[in-house]
């Protein structure tokens, strides 16, 4: 495919996923994967992602598998397979996946991007400590929970962003006996 008729599918891709318009993006990805002859990581990462926003987990995990298999390293593709695992009760998977990425390193040139954002892969990694005590609270291992919550909550004092609010750390402690 030219590479100008993948950048303006990615282009479009884009605004429809941010729009929360999954299913139009779904249809973006796929018309990029029929052309390209490469298989490419991203794609199948973005598209599990999307399918995971539809509620689709099944579909969601085949594409993660794939993503995976082709960068096991990826941050991004470690996030996506763990969050699909957690959705279809396969809690301890995903905080396996998700302690690999608390161990890598905040540059992410490192693991195959282009921009070391760091503020990003910190941001990411302490997700994981939220994402990872819920998974501890969901089989019911209420102090390995409370301690991930926890350094959750002390990271977020650090202005760290986060997709997850103070609120639902906070939920989940109070659940697990602060």
């Amino acid at each position: 495919m030219e590479k100008e008729t993948v950048k303006k599918l990615l282009s479009k891709f884009y605004i429809e996923y941010h729009n929360s318009n999954y299913k139009e993006a779904v249809l973006l990805l796929n018309g990029i994967l029929l052309k390209e002859e490469e298989e490419d990581f991203w794609i199948y990462s973005r598209l599990s992602s999307c399918h995971y926003e539809l509620k689709d987990y099944e579909m969601a995990l085949f594409y993660a598998k794939k993503a995976y298999k082709l960068n096991p390293d990826s941050p991004l593709v470690l996030w996506d397979y763990a969050g699909v695992l957690i959705m279809l009760k396969k809690e301890r998977n995903a905080i396996e996946l998700l302690k690999r990425i608390q161990n890598m390193s905040n540059d992410l040139t490192e693991h195959g991007f282009m921009d070391p954002d760091v503020k990003w892969m910190k941001s990411l990694k302490n997700d994981a400590n939220f994402l990872i005590g819920k998974a501890y609270y969901l089989i019911c291992e209420d102090a390995l929970s409370k301690i991930f919550l926890s350094n959750y909550l002390s990271n977020r004092e650090s202005a760290l962003k986060s997709i997850y609010t103070r609120e639902d750390a906070l939920l989940y402690l109070e659940k697990v006996g602060i």
